[in-house]
Order: structure tokens, then C-alpha cells, then sequence
């Protein structure tokens, strides 16, 4: 240590022996603020002795020397705060050690550090450079006799008062304040601003409580006086805003009183609340029962219910469908802003154990009115009673009729909510005989209209009243359209069944199934399989955010998978004609081909709608193998016991009805088919209005690995494809598109092979030849 050095630390500490020298902590009552600034030292006072909340400003301390301060406290295990403060060049560092020399904690500047002392007495600061020059402040203060501590009155603990905002300047140790409040209350905790945090010590001054970023709350579970220290984690300025209200028997709160249904008109409360920052409301209620609360406005809010004692009841994220209010009394709605700008917003609470307010009952049958509903407010909640049996599964549906989210749910007299949990049984299960309610009401998402209405209905699942009966219709035959959206299948025998819902339009109604115990039949891509026979009920639509209105007419196709007859498919491929006449009619073909056989479709080229049906081919108890994305991509295998049947259906949407023309070619094994030399004349084929499809063979000693298939037209119109086939039925090679005039490149399996020509249903001549690839 240089001279100087050591002339500086014996000064320091023959003036930390002073008594004169001893800060004597003040209890001063004003509120801190930007303008109440500490007193602040020179240059001349670096390293020197300190007193509780002076900020000393030095201008550089050098590499390898050494800034010594003297501080004392009078109180034993005292804590210091010490704030050191980064101001230029290089960052220092500092220890604090006592008499002895022993450490008691160690700091850099650019932040604020807690230190726990052990002995009243004088203790030593050390500021020290390792890398070079560098400025910075130091300031130190105290828990124990902090040098100025503002007394917070009972007012400040009201959620009606606005708090305070103050100001910590740079280099600061942080503002005091002291209190007194009844032990075991709970007070709500601001957020303060930026990096500011504070600390709450008991009367013994031992932490109990930190204020940090996030709002939170503090239990003052041991004995006062308390004290809350406010400091800047880097030293740096910062302004802050402080609110701590009791929320155990809380004041201040404005008085939200319980409504019925429809508008609480008065009793609704509109209240600004400042970013990141809480407000409350006084819930009375006169008895025990379960409480709505409707925010408009809320998307930033987070809310919660505690009583008196701040224990919490409830909280939005598991009670949104009903807080139960456990006994008569006051309660406190707290609303905590996470925005941080102002949000006006609007509270009501619902009082759902009452019938104030509901409409009239409505029936369960399929065939009531559907319910509309105008919501009166922006907070209002509607009711709608129903009568209920014990043991009865209702279905509830609703929809708003413009964008919005609308949320229902049914009660019973309580105001409980029933069917909270998923069950495999459709439908609410009602325990017991009596009056129920739905509540429901909309999410306000809706920014042009969010009032506009919604429609309810409250259905039945059980002993279903208004659903006609369907038994099972005929191939080939058109069912009837009808409205109400349920449907009786009076199943005769087990097995799968064919069942299709479709609007005057052809479009799908996608309807669900449900057994005699209200489990979904679980339908495939095709069929739907029914375990025994019996009733089961059809549900258009069944999801519960829709509304299907009961003149909206359908036709219910229901068939049998495997048919009991059907006409038989042209043999070879050859085309058939056919005609769907009325919405939901599902016709139906007999295969020849065996078991095992592999079977292509031929369909006119650039057929469209109706004229180009959906086809499917089931086995003989009406299970599904493939559908017309493989008989028209690739090949299809008749696979279990035959007969085999192809299912042909409309699922064009818009167009209901239409002819259409179809062969079902079987191409393995190998049909009997015309010979396609290879020569320059090939073969020909003459299309027209009802011949579409051909088929050649080519022996398996007659082409070589890679050849080149050309087809054109050579008179008349349409556009045309080419698919070749192996022995066993897989499609080798096929043109990308219909064309009046194409050169398919193919490897080519070994054995026979068939081509398949696919033309439109026009007049018109077709060459096909085969040809020698190119050489390059």
C-alpha cells in the first residue's frame, strides 16, 4: 500500500473513533419524492467516514489503489444497505470488514447489496480498481436506524388511496418507511416500476415480505413496527409507485351488489384502473349460494374473490362458470390489471341460486322453437329453465347468429354446475327430478355487434320425443327430405349400415350415432357398424356450438353395407349408365370378379359433378377395401368373401342430381382383350357417346423391358388417357392428364400386360401404337 494510501486509512479510522462522527438516524414523516434528494459529498470526502445515507461521488479511483471509508452502527446484527453506483470507466469493487479484519461481505459497483453485520461498532469499507481507472458513488444506510424513515398512516392501507410515487436518485440506499398494522394482515402488493424492489422486515427486523416485479401479497404473521425498504437493484435513478392495501377487512372497495338475470342495470359497476395496478369491489351477499361474475372489457384483468380473512374462494381460471359463496357476508373481488396502459371495463355478479330474472321454461323435445336470445348488456347473463326427470341426458346447443364466443352451461337449483367433467355418454346427466337452468351469455368478441343475438336449444337424448323413425331404404331408390335435426334408425339386424345425411343442396350434415347407453357408434370413412339391433338416434350436427333450425330439410340415407341386391356390373369393363334422380340416392353394382382380383375403374375423360360419382367396393358383409381414389390411381384387390359390390354415390356438392357412366374393369388377372401389335399401325379404337373405355393386351413375349406407347386422336373430339398393367394387377405407367395426343414413356414388367384406354364420351376415332424408345 502506498503512503498515501495508508495516511488515508489511519484518517479514516481516527475520525470513525469521533463520537461526533456517529449518524444519528432520523425519523422524518415527509414523502420521499424526486425533488427530496439526499446529501451528496465531494471529491475531498473519498474515503472518508460515512454517514447513513449520504452519497459520495469520487471521480476515479486508479488501478491497484485504494478508497478507505469508516462507517458505524449502533445496533447489533444491523443490516447495511450499501449502493454503489457505476459512473465511468472501469467497474470497482469493495469489501466490508470489521475490526478484526474479518470479512463481513463484499460489493461492485452497479448495484445494491444487503449486508448483515455481527457487533455495534465501527466497520471498514475498502473501494479498490483492478483494471484501471474508475468512477462511481457509494452510499450506505441502515434497517436498524435508517437515516430518515417516512411513517405511512392507516389511510395508505385503503384500496381508495392513490398510494405515493417518489423517486430514488442515483447512488441512492433506498427510501424507508414504517407501519403498523394488525398482526396476520394480508396487504396487496404493487408492482414497482423498473428494477425497483423493496423488503418488509418485522418488528424484530427480520424480512418477511419482498416486493418485486409481479404483484403479490404480504402476511404480517409476526409483530410490528414494520419497516419497508425501497432500493434500485443497479444504483441507477428510478421513480416508483407504492400501494399496499389491506385486503383483510379491506376499505375503499366500491360496493358490488348481487343481480338477477337479464340486465343488473344499476348494479353494474364501471371502473377505470391504471396499468399494472388493482382495484377492488365489496360482493355482499345475503346468503350462501353461487356467484357469476361478467367483466366486459376484462381481457387484460385477472380476477379473484377472497373473504375477509384474504383467503381466496375463487379465481376466473377454474370458477368462470360460478363462484359458490360459502356463507353470508362481505367478500372482496379483486381485479388486477396486467396491461400497462388504463383499462375501463364493467363488472356484474349474477346471482345464479335464484330464478330472478329467468324466461319461461322451455320442453326437451326435438320439435321446440329454437330459443332466441338478445342479451340486455354488456354483463348480463341469461337463464332458461327446463323441467328434467332423474336420470334424463340433455343436450344443450347454442350459436350466436354473427361472430362472436358464446358460453352456456346448465345448473341446477343451487346455481351448481352440472357435467363439468368428460363423459363417454353423451349428454348431461340430470341426478334428479326438478327445475334447471342453462345459463349463457356471449364473450363480447364481437367488436361490431357484440349484442346481436344467439339462439339455444335443450334437447332430449333419452326417450327422444319429435325424432321421425328411419328404417333401412333400397339401392337405387331416393329418400325424402324432412326437417328436425334427429333421426330414430330402427336397425333391424347387426352389421354395417350405409348412413348419410344430406341437405337439399347435397351437402354433408356429418351426423353422429348414439347406442341405447348414449355412447357414439363409432362410423368409419364408409360404414357405420351397429353391435345388435334396436333403436339408435341420429344427431346432425351434433357439437354443441351449433344450431340446426327444424325446417332445415334432409334426406337420411340408410342402407344396408352389403346389399341384398344389386344390379350386375357389365362383364370386361364395359360401361354401364346410370342416373341419380334426388338428393341422398346411393346406387349399387355386383361384381363378377373373384376374390383375390384386382379391379380398375373407367370413367368418361373429363367427366365432372354427378357424372363423375364416388364409388366404393365392400366384400359380402359390407366391409370396406377401397374407394375410387385407388380403383382411379392404381388398382383395388377384392379381398374376403365375395360377392363384391361397388357403392357408387353423388358427393358432388351443388348438384344433387345427374347421369353418369362407369366400367369396372378387372385387370388381374388378365382380361380378354384386343392385341396390340407392334407395328406401325397398332390398333384403333372408335369411342362415342356410350363407349369409353378399351382394353389390348400385349403377349409377355412380345415387348422388350422399355418401350414407348403413343395414343392420339384421329378424328373427332375429346381428350383421352393411358394406363398399362401388369400380370398381377399393378399399374405400371399412366399419362399425367387427359390428352388428344401423348407419348408414354413405360418400363415394362415382365409377362402380359393390359392397356387401358380411357376416352370422353364423344365420337371419335383413337390410334395406339407402340415404339422403340429413343436411342439418346
Amino acid at each position: 500500500m502506498s503512503i498515501k494510501n495508508r495516511c488515508w486509512s489511519v484518517l479514516a479510522i481516527l475520525l470513525a473513533l469521533l463520537p461526533a462522527a456517529v449518524a444519528v438516524p432520523s425519523t422524518a414523516s415527509a414523502t420521499p419524492s424526486a425533488t427530496s434528494a439526499p446529501a451528496r459529498a465531494t471529491f475531498a470526502d473519498c474515503g472518508v467516514l460515512l454517514t447513513f445515507g449520504k452519497i459520495v461521488e469520487c471521480p476515479s479511483v486508479e488501478a491497484g489503489e485504494t478508497h478507505v471509508y469508516a462507517v458505524t452502527t449502533t445496533r447489533r446484527d444491523d443490516t447495511l444497505v450499501v449502493t454503489s453506483a457505476y459512473v465511468s470507466g472501469e467497474y470497482v469493487s469493495g469489501e466490508i470488514t470489521n475490526s478484526t479484519g474479518h470479512r463481513a461481505c463484499s460489493f461492485s459497483s452497479g448495484g445494491t447489496t444487503k449486508c448483515q453485520l455481527g457487533a455495534a461498532g465501527t466497520y471498514t469499507i475498502t473501494i479498490s480498481s483492478r483494471w484501471g481507472p474508475g468512477a462511481y458513488t457509494l452510499a450506505v444506510d441502515s434497517f436498524k436506524t435508517p437515516s430518515s424513515c417516512t411513517a405511512l398512516n392507516n389511510a395508505f392501507f385503503s384500496f381508495g388511496s392513490a398510494g405515493l410515487s417518489a423517486t430514488l436518485p442515483k447512488g441512492s440506499p433506498g427510501h424507508c418507511y414504517r407501519f403498523n398494522q394488525p398482526v396476520g394482515s394480508v396487504l396487496q402488493l404493487t408492482r414497482p416500476l423498473g428494477s425497483v424492489a423493496g423488503t418488509i422486515v418485522d418488528g424484530a427486523f427480520a424480512p418477511i415480505c419482498q416486493l418485486d416485479n409481479g404483484a403479490a401479497q404480504c402476511m404480517l404473521g409476526t409483530p410490528g413496527p414494520y419497516r419497508l425498504f425501497m432500493t434500485e437493484y443497479s444504483g441507477n435513478e428510478a421513480t416508483y409507485r407504492l400501494r399496499m392495501p389491506r385486503l383483510t377487512a379491506p376499505t375503499g372497495c366500491t360496493l358490488l351488489r348481487l343481480s338477477g338475470f337479464g340486465d343488473p342495470g344499476a348494479n353494474t359497476n364501471t371502473v377505470k384502473v391504471d396499468g399494472d395496478d388493482f382495484t377492488c369491489h365489496n360482493v355482499r351477499a345475503n346468503a350462501a349460494g353461487t356467484a357469476l361474475f361478467r367483466i366486459h372489457n376484462g381481457q387484460h384483468l385477472n380476477w379473484a374473490l377472497y373473504d375477509q380473512a384474504a383467503q381466496r374462494v375463487c379465481d376466473e381460471y377454474e370458477h368462470s362458470r360460478g363462484c359458490v359463496l360459502p356463507a353470508a357476508g362481505d367478500y372482496t373481488l379483486l381485479m388486477l390489471n396486467t396491461f400497462p396502459e388504463l383499462v375501463t371495463y364493467q363488472v356484474a355478479a349474477t346471482n345464479l341460486a335464484r330464478n330472478a330474472g329467468c324466461a319461461p321454461a322451455t320442453g326437451t323435445t326435438w320439435t321446440e322453437p329454437t330459443i332466441s336470445v338478445t342479451q340486455p348488456s354488456l354483463v348480463g347473463t341469461h337463464c332458461q329453465l327446463f323441467r328434467g326427470q332423474d336420470g334424463d341426458r340433455i343436450l344443450l346447443f347454442g350459436a350466436p347468429t354473427v361472430y362472436n364466443e358464446l358460453f352456456k352451461w346448465i345448473v341446477d337449483g343451487t346455481g351448481t354446475r352440472l357435467c363439468v367433467d368428460h363423459d363417454e355418454q353423451a349428454g348431461c346427466l340430470l341426478p334428479a327430478t326438478g327445475t334447471y337452468r342453462v345459463i349463457s351469455y356471449l364473450g363480447n368478441t364481437s367488436t361490431e355487434n357484440p349484442e346481436a343475438p344467439y339462439e339455444l336449444q335443450v334437447r332430449r337424448l333419452n326417450d327422444p320425443v319429435g325424432c321421425p323413425t328411419v328404417r333401412p331404404g333400397a339401392y337405387g331408390a331416393a329418400p325424402a327430405l324432412a326437417g328436425v335435426r334427429c333421426r330414430i334408425l330402427d336397425v333391424p339386424t347387426a352389421g354395417a349400415y350405409l348412413v348419410r345425411a344430406r341437405s337439399a343442396e347435397n351437402y354433408d350434415s356429418f351426423p353422429s350415432i348414439h347406442d341405447a347407453e348414449f355412447r357414439s357408434v363409432g362410423c368409419g370413412l364408409l360404414t357405420c357398424p351397429f353391435p345388435a339391433a334396436g333403436r339408435y338416434t341420429m344427431i346432425l350436427s351434433a357439437t354443441p356450438d351449433s344450431i340446426v333450425q327444424n325446417d332445415f330439410a334432409y334426406a337420411t340415407t340408410f342402407l344396408p353395407a352389403a346389399p341384398p341386391s344389386c344390379p350386375t356390373a357389365p362383364g370386361n369393363g364395359e360401361p354401364m349408365a346410370g342416373e341419380f334422380r334426388a338428393v341422398g340416392q346411393v346406387d349399387c353394382l355386383a361384381l363378377t370378379a373373384p376374390a383375390g382380383a384386382k379391379v380398375a375403374s373407367v370413367r368418361p375423360a373429363g367427366a365432372t359433378g354427378a357424372g363423375r360419382p364416388y364409388v366404393a367396393l365392400v366384400d359380402s358383409t359390407g366391409a370396406f377395401h377401397c374407394d375410387s381414389n385407388y380403383l382411379d390411381q392404381f388398382s383395388c384387390e377384392l379381398r374376403g368373401a365375395g360377392p363384391f359390390f361397388a357403392l357408387i354415390d353423388n358427393l358432388e356438392v351443388g348438384a344433387a342430381t345427374g347421369g353418369y357412366q362407369l366400367g369396372l374393369p378387372t385387370v388381374s388377372p388378365p382380361p380378354s382383350c384386343a392385341l396390340l401389335p407392334k407395328d406401325t399401325t397398332g390398333a384403333t379404337a372408335t369411342s362415342g357417346a356410350n363407349r369409353f373405355g378399351f382394353c389390348f393386351t400385349i403377349p409377355a413375349d412380345a415387348h422388350a423391358a422399355r418401350e414407348d406407347l403413343r395414343y392420339q386422336r384421329t378424328s373427332g373430339g375429346g381428350s383421352g388417357s393411358l394406363s398399362v398393367f401388369s400380370a398381377d394387377g399393378i399399374r405400371y405407367c399412366s399419362s399425367p392428364a387427359p390428352s388428344a395426343d401423348f407419348t408414354l414413356p413405360c418400363t415394362l414388367p415382365e409377362g402380359p400386360l393390359t392397356v387401358l384406354l380411357e376416352t370422353a364420351a364423344q365420337t371419335a376415332t383413337w390410334q395406339i401404337t407402340r415404339l422403340d424408345p429413343p436411342t439418346t
